[in-house]
């Protein structure tokens, strides 16, 4: 994921988190302890920075992941949908939808290598 040149070190240290760990249930609370900052101050300085929501750019981190297993994997979208956390593979396909514009079926016929 693209990071901001002018990202202070503790954003780029979520960041990076965030971008090596897509299957985990990433909270702000946690995240907020890894780079010691109040939930308050991480959420508010996350937005300033990256220009985005934290959970906007978990999901974002999620989608790569998502698009890299739907192109190299023959997991269905069911177990995709829970490797990476969704409560539903509705959600998922809702969440998929909204970031890549296609929902995750098509994604993987016009891009599966396997």
């Amino acid at each position: 994921m693209k990071r901001s040149i002018a990202c202070s070190s503790q954003i780029r240290i979520c960041c990076e988190y965030i971008d090596s760990h897509p299957e985990d249930r990433l909270t702000l609370d946690l995240l907020a302890e890894k780079v010691g900052y109040t939930e308050h101050h991480l959420s508010r300085k996350f937005g300033l920075e990256m220009s985005c929501s934290i959970t906007d750019y978990i999901n974002k981190s999620k989608m790569e992941r998502a698009k890299f297993m739907l192109i190299n994997t023959k997991f269905s979208i069911q177990i995709i949908s829970e490797r990476l956390g969704f409560d539903s593979r509705s959600y998922f396909s809702y969440t998929f939808r909204k970031f890549t514009g296609e929902t995750p079926s098509d994604y993987r016929k016009e891009n599966q290598l396997i």
